[in-house]
């Protein structure tokens, strides 16, 4: 494994501009693009872009940008971006929702802009530190004896994670295994045992040296002039990574959901369990309380006393983690307790929740939720204190570092679910945060857990993201939606709006470079049944699937906003299309969303029926996708929690939380849907809606609007049907 050396950069007191004939000579038909690609057809929008993305870089300004598909808004900000990090010698980052999208801008779209800018460009993709394998621990792990209660899973894991160690270039964890295939908590198990975290990696004095995925990834960074990364790692900047004050955000639309996730928390039973099983041991197995303790008894100086005083410390710590240990079940019963003592009902599988209101904590039960979380947060604080005393103990830069590092590890996510439940149940309450309590059925294993999610991300965006680097770029293909006006919605939802005036470039929505009325329909069936009639709804769907598929000989994907009604739906369709050697592949168990979309690249005659994974970020080039298919607008589920607890926040400011918050993120989940459809101006695509009762909507106008210039179906399904017919020949 090569590595660049470590280069420092500080940023400038003042910035050299982006210069717009740069930008135009690189887009120009004559130019080094141009040259790169061979056929290139200059798109007005993509210049437009590209000199708005310098313009915002060289005036330190933030801006917003909505750039349909077939704009090039990858190039359109690539390009102005390397020009600004070579004029001034700095970084710009560039993060992403999605892997895809990384794949992509590292493997074609950066070579495309370094032609573009002279041949003179360096990036590199940087993730957050738990995203690398520690070849330290992964070594440590695979080299220790297999555990006794080891199942065919575990050694199939085992001799997974061996060959991974041995092909991986680059040590990302998420290629580490296919998940379609191989999940569960003896998954998560490995990867928690062999990921890099902040507390066990020693960093450059790492004794596996230049085999460190972790320390070559940022060397690799602070030699770039460019990063990509993603959403996650933007919003929470380590200092330890490269200097950089610039950012452009792709898939912007992603960016409240990626901060919902990154100041989150969930108190998981199952997770803790196999923190425990690390520190205690499991089977014959001895775990780091031993270990630690074993090693201690060795360092320098032999002071007299040394064994007695780690017996000592090896028996206060071993019964504090068998305390913490044994009170996570008490715990998880009295939160299902809770849960139907709040008026959740019946007592099946599946997943349940209940948000802790007012009314839930004045429960007895509650209380009793309380104390025990107390209880346990009591004596996670003793384990916490010993572990940090062996800490000392051990020291960092000695023999007995590799034991401190691993204690220091799992201390980190102890502290978090201490902080969590002290949060949730604590005296002094906790602002701005919903809590839940989550009980679910999985491959028949219950579990329970308690969440905390903050109810707006605004503040929280607006100090972490636009409060630290000086010019961020939002942009997307959806944006643009909502009563509001162009961009504000999402504007509000981040915190956008409140940037001061000067620090806000004027928002730029792009118009799409086809010819959607002829080349894009979107057909809205009427006398289909209602969405929630059950067993009437199934069957109309999968007749609508079925002549569909016929017409395009496969070439579709639908769309659903529940599991069951998919897996009802693909049972159905997957008989009536037998005969005509349609193939049916559903999304689910067996069938990962990487795995469907690749079937989709391959072509053939196929229909994929999928659920939320593949709402967006599906990016399948060519003719093999010609039809997606909706069974109803993708409204989030109303009895969410954190959902019911933000549309009373729009309510309790003054707004319409259907209309200002429900609508417009339903909203940005169909454009997403549908974005992939037409690609290039010889592309047709179909939209099927199947909500019949759209149309009586108060909100169908702006469904419609949402597909602006699309030409728009309505009436009987036979009706509709024969006028696809016409629209797209059959590959």
């Amino acid at each position: 494994m090569s590595s660049r050396a470590v280069e420092q950069r500080d940023e400038p007191d003042t910035y050299a501009p982006v210069a717009p004939g740069d930008v135009r000579s690189a887009f120009a038909g004559s130019g080094e693009l141009a040259a790169e690609l061979g056929a290139w057809e200059p798109r007005p929008q993509q210049l437009e872009m590209a000199l708005a993305v310098g313009e915002a870089l060289s005036a330190g300004q933030s801006l917003m940008i909505e750039a349909p598909t077939g704009v090039g808004k990858s190039l359109a900000y690539l390009v102005p971006a390397a020009l600004f990090a070579r004029a001034n010698g700095v970084r710009v980052v560039i993060a992403t929702h999605t892997r895809n999208l990384q794949d992509q801008l590292a493997g074609q779209e950066l070579p495309r802009a370094r032609a573009a800018v002279g041949g003179e460009l360096v990036w590199a993709v940087l993730k957050g530190q738990e995203n690398y394998l520690c070849t330290r621990r992964a070594l440590s792990w695979l080299d220790a004896p297999p555990e006794v209660t080891e199942g065919e899973t575990e050694r199939l894991l085992r001799a997974y994670a061996a060959s991974f160690l041995e092909l991986t270039t680059d040590g990302d964890l998420e290629r580490f295994m296919p998940w379609h295939s191989i999940q569960g908590p003896a998954a998560a198990r490995v990867v928690d045992r062999i990921r890099s975290t902040a507390a066990s990696c020693s960093g450059s004095a790492c004794r596996r040296g230049d085999g460190c995925f972790y320390q070559h990834a940022l060397r690799d960074a602070h030699a770039a002039d460019v990063i990509v990364t993603n959403h996650a790692l933007a919003l929470l900047w380590p200092e330890r990574y490269p200097t950089t004050r610039n950012l452009i955000v792709d898939e912007a639309h992603g960016l409240e959901d990626a901060a919902t996730s990154r100041w989150s928390a969930v108190f998981d039973p199952w997770a803790l369990a196999r923190l425990f099983d690390e520190l205690l041991g499991k089977g014959k197995s001895r775990g780091l309380l031993d270990g630690a303790a074993r090693v201690a008894r060795t360092l320098p100086p032999d002071e007299a006393g040394a064994g007695e005083r780690a017996d000592a410390w090896l028996a206060r710590a071993r019964s504090a983690a068998q305390r913490a240990a044994a009170a996570v079940g008490p715990i998880r019963f009295t939160a299902e307790r809770l849960l139907y003592e709040g008026g959740v009902k019946g007592t099946g599988g599946g997943r349940k929740t209940l948000r802790l209101t007012a009314a839930v904590r004045a429960l007895a039960t509650h209380g009793d939720l309380a104390q025990r979380s107390a209880d346990w947060v009591a004596v996670v604080g003793a384990l916490l204190r010993e572990v940090s005393g062996m800490i000392d103990w051990l020291g960092f830069g000695g023999p007995g570092e590799g034991q401190a590092r691993e204690l220091a590890s799992i201390a980190v996510p102890l502290e978090a679910a201490s902080t969590l439940l002290d949060a949730a149940f604590g005296e002094q309450g906790d602002a701005g945060y919903v809590h839940w309590i989550e009980v679910e059925d999985q491959r028949g294993t219950r579990t329970q857990r308690i969440h905390r999610a903050p109810v707006s991300v605004a503040d929280l965006v607006l100090e972490n993201l636009f409060g630290r680097f000086r010019s961020v770029v939002l942009t997307s293909a959806t944006l643009s939606l909502g009563a509001e006006g162009p961009g504000a919605y999402v504007a509000r939802r981040l915190g956008f709006d409140r940037l001061p005036a000067e620090k806000r470039a004027p928002f730029l929505g792009l118009a799409s470079p086809f010819d959607l009325a002829h080349q894009m329909v979107l057909g809205i069936p009427d006398d289909l049944a209602d969405v929630n009639a059950g067993e009437p709804f199934v069957a109309d769907v999968t007749r609508v699937l079925a002549d569909v598929t016929r017409t395009l000989g496969g070439r579709t994907l639908a769309l659903f906003a529940a599991n069951r009604r998919r897996d009802q739906v693909g049972e159905r369709l997957d008989k009536a299309l037998r005969d005509d050697h349609i193939e049916v592949l559903v999304q689910g168990p067996g069938g990962g969303r990487d795995r469907l979309v690749q079937a989709l690249r391959e072509g053939g005659r196929k229909v994929v029926l999928g659920s939320r994974s593949l709402w967006e970020g599906v990016d399948v080039p060519g003719n093999v996708l010609s039809c997606v298919v909706i069974e109803r607008l993708p409204f989030d589920f109303p009895g969410e929690p954190l959902h019911q607890a933000r549309e009373e926040a729009v309510r309790e400011g003054g707004g319409d939380a259907f209309e200002d918050f429900t609508l417009p993120r339903a909203l940005l989940r169909f454009q997403q849907g549908v974005g992939r459809l037409v690609r290039s101006r010889t592309d047709r695509g179909i939209v099927l809606l199947l909500q019949s009762n759209l149309m009586k909507r108060s909100y169908a106008r702006r469904v419609i609007d949402a597909l602006p210039g699309v030409q728009v179906l309505t009436g009987a399904w036979s009706e509709i049907h024969a006028q696809l017919e016409h629209f797209t020949d059959p590959a």
